[in-house]
């Protein structure tokens, strides 16, 4: 899959680009689009979804509402379809429930993103990535046992480990001239049990691993698939796992990048 540079976008562009559906008159009377029953099933949670969205277009004379419903429609169309190349979950959809963590916490993802100088799509796909298969709501006690049986585990909205989180902040303090912090294990399993708090230890391993891979000798350009592929392999581990994680989540930048840009008109 060839990356292309994008001027005036977050990051990079894909050979395959999901089409945009704009709403017909038709599709808006009465919630249906029979394209989506047809592509997404005629009563899967993601054509549910959309219904929901379209009557919610219909019944707000709002122009910036409208918008923001016809972004995010598009958003889950481009990550479902996405999610579908990469055979990611099987049948278990969580395309609905991931991209909504994501919307959710999208002001908190902003002001991270500003405040680390890491891309705002590139903590948005690590979110909905990690999201697809693990239900934030069902898995706190699985990590907590985890943690306390070995020290480590991953947690939160992004699925990020105690001990690579703390890394990763003693390595942003220095960089800045301060003190690490040097949080133990528990400190920061309690630091990321929070969403605010699990956001931003995203993408401060973001930033982390960006300046690892700078230093290292690899390109800093993130306009291009190759570097945001190698990105969220370096955020994941090694391996094989690793590689496949990275081709997976560079995959959702793109719909990530789009939902931006509508949502900046």
């Amino acid at each position: 899959m060839a990356g292309a540079r994008v001027m005036g976008g977050d990051v990079l562009a894909f050979s395959i680009i999901p089409p945009v559906h704009t709403p017909t008159l038709e599709n808006v009377l009465t919630g249906r689009n029979a394209a989506d029953e047809e592509e997404f099933g005629m009563n899967s949670r993601v054509t549910n979804r959309l219904r929901q969205l379209s009557n919610a277009w219909w019944n707000t004379d709002n122009e910036v509402r409208q918008n923001e419903l016809h972004a995010e429609a598009n958003l889950i169309r481009g990550l479902e379809r996405m999610r579908v190349g990469q055979n990611v979950g099987g049948q278990n959809n969580r395309t609905v429930a991931a991209t909504n963590a994501v919307l959710q916490n999208n002001s908190r993802i902003a002001e991270v993103s500003e405040e680390l100088g890491v891309p705002k799509v590139l903590i948005q796909s690590v979110i909905f990535r990690e999201q697809l298969l693990w239900d934030i709501a069902d898995i706190g006690f699985v990590e907590t046992a985890i943690f306390r049986a070995r020290g480590d585990a991953s947690f939160g909205l992004g699925q990020v480990r105690a001990n690579t989180a703390i890394r990763a902040e003693n390595a942003f303090y220095i960089s800045r001239g301060y003190e690490p912090p040097n949080r133990t294990p528990d400190q920061m399993r309690q630091r990321l049990q929070t969403n605010s708090g699990n956001v931003y230890y995203v993408g401060l391993v973001l930033w982390h691993k960006m300046e690892d891979l700078r230093n290292r000798g690899f390109s800093i350009d993130w306009h291009t698939f190759e570097n945001i592929n190698r990105l969220f392999q370096e955020y994941n581990g090694s391996g094989d796992a690793a590689v496949q994680y990275g081709r997976e989540t560079a995959a959702y930048v793109l719909p990530f990048m789009i939902f931006n840009d509508m949502m900046n008109q």
